[in-house]
């Protein structure tokens, strides 16, 4: 695997946006919203050589993309890689004990360490010293140029979790939780702390959920392996009318600007 320094490719970010069309245009065909034809023009032809190429850059991608976050996870919750005070230590590029190495081993992931040490360079998540120990900075694993692989994966994620739950319904199946809350007309003042809440909670309630996870996975590879996954996100939205009155005002400071 090529080096991602410079950006995703082209074609694997095309590839992401039509593996979205694709998951939108499968859910909106299995509850009859739309027709098994191209109604809606959303289902893309991936046939030809060259967007088989590209898919396959995609899936690349998007497998080390989660691979990191496996890694990272590893950092912050393996005995090996923490001090005293239960914070991920400095690690080595080449060393032997507590080196990168030694974390892409424990985390049972199949990225080289060149890749892995690409994406730690291109990450505002990661840190280096002057003496070369590379630190992490935050457990949140950003990537520039990579919004529409965790679109691609998240929501066609998302969709058939959906549809498993609907299937659900008629089957003997047990539905996946699925909980959401919001309220509307929030105080401005109290959106800032109740965001830092839900973060510091949600970290703590998803690191129980990873490690639960990382337990369960298969021992030998004989076994019988699924995936499995959890994914908690919190949303804000401006208000319309806010919005509304603020783009007005700033069109009449652009019509007195030209006007003088």
């Amino acid at each position: 695997m090529k080096s991602m320094r410079e950006g995703m490719p082209p074609e694997a970010t095309r590839q992401a946006a039509e593996c979205l069309l694709i998951a939108v245009h499968k859910f909106l065909q299995r509850n009859r919203a739309i027709g098994s034809g191209p109604d809606l023009a959303l289902a893309p032809n991936v046939t030809d050589r060259r967007s088989k190429r590209s898919a396959h850059q995609f899936r690349r991608a998007a497998r080390a993309y989660e691979a990191m976050g496996m890694i990272i996870a590893t950092w912050y919750t393996h005995p090996e890689f923490l001090d005293s005070n239960g914070q991920p230590t400095a690690l080595s590029i080449n060393g032997r004990v507590r080196s990168l190495s030694s974390l892409i081993r424990r985390s049972r992931c199949k990225l080289t360490r060149g890749i892995v040490l690409d994406l730690f360079q291109r990450s505002s998540s990661i840190g280096f010293t002057s003496d070369g120990l590379i630190v992490a900075l935050k457990r949140d694993f950003h990537l520039p140029g990579f919004e529409l692989i965790r679109a691609a994966l998240w929501v066609e994620r998302f969709l058939d979790t959906i549809q498993r739950n609907l299937d659900a319904n008629f089957t003997a199946i047990k539905p996946v939780m699925e909980m959401s809350c919001y309220v509307s007309d929030v105080n401005a003042k109290r959106v800032a702390p109740l965001l830092r809440d839900i973060r510091q909670k949600g970290a703590a309630f998803m690191d129980s959920v990873d490690g639960a996870i990382e337990w369960s996975r298969v021992g030998r590879k004989s076994d019988i392996g699924i995936e499995v996954g959890a994914c908690a996100f919190a949303w804000t939205r401006g208000s319309q009318r806010k919005s509304n009155r603020k783009a007005s005002r700033t069109q009449r400071r652009r019509r007195a600007t030209e006007t003088n």
